[in-house]
């Protein structure tokens, strides 16, 4: 819906200023680029000061922000469409010598009658098209931020399952490493603690060896 509204902005502006230019068909083309850029300017002002009066009173949340602009750009062309290809068009016959210029003067004022009609009709309801377009489009923004915040969450899942995993498998390997330390710090203690306990044996048996051999000297001195 949200890109339905900016095709028709688009479709209407180019209408406008297609209907202008077309109509300003014995004008030079520097006359007409400026008759047409004035006239938009002007009518863009007067919507965007219809706009702020009708939408006094409404939450902060729903008088800023693209919706802002997008009803502002909405109604420009259609405001545009009710008085300027008439308007270029007495212009038009007015550089010609075709009409005077207080008849032109006339049918600017008869123009802006019908302008006027609608520019209060839009003060009215625009407070109601404002709410509207923003709820469409903070509907289409938030839905594209839940799908952002579901693929980031889905990322930082994969994220952390892949770091659980390798401190899984660094815990599982500095374990095994520490066990297999362990087994040969202990295995050298055990063979070092026999090889202790073997000198020792070997050394009583020295010392019994050597009592004896001087038990034996001293019976045979006797």
């Amino acid at each position: 819906m949200l890109f339905f509204i900016i095709f028709v902005i688009v479709v209407l502006n180019a209408l406008c200023i297609f209907l202008m230019y077309k109509l300003l068909k014995d004008i030079e083309k520097k006359e007409k680029f400026i008759f047409i850029a004035v006239g938009v300017a002007i009518i863009y002002g007067i919507t965007a000061l219809v706009h702020w009066v009708g939408i006094q009173g409404l939450d902060e949340v729903y008088q800023d922000g693209i919706a802002k602009d997008l009803v502002t750009f909405l109604f420009v062309p259609i405001n545009g469409l009710i008085v300027l290809p008439a308007l270029a068009s007495s212009y038009n016959s007015y550089k010609q010598n075709k009409l005077s210029a207080s008849i032109l003067g006339k049918r600017t004022m008869v123009l802006l009658i019908p302008l006027l009609i609608v520019l209060i009709l839009e003060c009215v309801f625009i407070k109601n098209i404002q709410v509207a377009t923003s709820n469409l489009y903070y509907d289409n923004t938030t839905f594209k931020y839940k799908e952002y915040i579901q693929d980031t969450n889905m990322i930082n899942d994969t994220n952390s399952t892949n770091i659980t995993e390798e401190n899984t498998l660094s815990n599982d390997l500095t374990n095994e490493v520490t066990n297999n330390t362990s087994n040969e710090i202990t295995d050298k203690n055990e063979v070092n603690a026999n090889e202790i306990e073997n000198e020792i044996n070997e050394n009583e048996i020295k010392d019994n060896k050597v009592s004896n051999t001087t038990k034996k000297n001293n019976t045979v001195n006797k």
